[in-house]
């Protein structure tokens, strides 16, 4: 682990939504002596709109706050930016949004008049946080459906983007270095995006084929024959294109498939398919970008159910934000 300078008399204070207490308290547990918490009542009126309250305020005073978010649930963004609004007032140095899971990034662009681009509304919404004691509020992403996504950020907010692939390759290393290894990506994007991280192994790239009125994927580069295949993507939704993929290269003789995606979404239960015996995939290593609540919420839900093997995001959210912060 990395040496940072000793911040024990000035902690880096973390708060949380709720979802993402879990992943706060991992930062705090691999850098004891850096983090503290400040906590917040997470109420609400009887009408449901939010009652909120910061506990001992004057203590965020002069301090470098990272506000750990989650916006997977829509009806939990009010709340979450009435409080990001607020730590400015209250006089912190220094406020950082850390927002794993960019929830709007896959619409970034339209393909006709009357869709409406949402990724440039939450840009417009965390751009309105008022400036702090040293400027901007900075946004940490992990793994941005779209590095272009980071020119919609104007000049009142500041966007850190990192990477979970990293974490990927360590758990590469330790479970897997026995084994022959090939990258899949499900098109040419996922590969051109997170390519590099693996000049070390075979990389093989599907491709969407339209057949008639039908698109079927395809293998169109690489060899996947008697390979042990993981298939890398930012992020996953239902999963159908990731099984149409393990279809595609199973037909070209894998002899072993698995995944990993920085973003495990599966709206609507959409993850149970793949927890189905005989299990298509051997492993599913997924991170909790989107948290872990206390009632199943974020990868709570499935995250002790086999395939699924969820590597902590903590120790990496931990040192992005010690080399950061100055």
């Amino acid at each position: 682990m990395a040496d940072f300078p000793d911040r024990s008399k000035n902690k880096i204070r973390i708060i949380c939504s709720p979802t993402m207490l879990d992943l706060g308290k991992q930062v705090e547990r691999a850098y004891p002596d850096h983090f503290a918490f400040a906590e917040v009542e997470w109420k609400a009126f009887p009408d449901g709109f939010p009652n909120l309250f910061i506990e001992d305020v004057h203590e965020l005073r002069g301090k470098d706050v990272y506000f750990f978010s989650s916006l997977l649930d829509a009806c939990e963004v009010f709340a979450q930016m009435a409080v990001m609004y607020s730590l400015p007032r209250y006089l912190v140095r220094s406020l950082t949004v850390v927002l794993p899971y960019f929830p709007t990034a896959t619409m970034e662009r339209i393909d006709k008049e009357g869709q409406v681009c949402t990724a440039m509304t939450l840009v417009r919404m965390l751009g309105a946080i008022p400036l702090t004691q040293s400027g901007a509020a900075k946004v940490m992403v992990y793994d941005i459906h779209t590095v272009q996504n980071r020119f919609y950020f104007g000049d009142s907010v500041i966007p850190l983007l990192v990477s979970a692939i990293p974490l990927f390759l360590d758990t590469l290393e330790k479970n897997h270095s026995h084994e022959e290894i090939a990258i899949a990506f499900p098109d040419a994007g996922a590969r051109k995006r997170f390519g590099s991280f693996f000049s070390k192994y075979e990389v093989i790239v599907c491709s969407k084929i339209r057949k008639g009125d039908k698109r079927e994927v395809r293998v169109v580069e690489g060899e996947p024959s008697n390979k042990h295949v993981f298939i890398v993507d930012d992020l996953v939704m239902s999963g159908g294109t990731l099984i149409e993929c393990g279809k595609a290269l199973k037909l070209q003789n894998a002899s072993k498939l698995s995944i990993f995606v920085t973003h495990a979404i599966f709206p609507e239960g959409s993850w149970k398919k793949f927890t189905e015996k005989p299990h298509v995939f051997s492993k599913i290593y997924i991170t909790d970008s989107v948290g872990r609540g206390e009632k199943g919420e974020g990868v709570g839900n499935f995250a002790d159910e086999e395939p699924f093997h969820v590597i902590p995001l903590g120790e990496s959210v931990g040192k992005n934000i010690l080399s950061f912060c100055v």
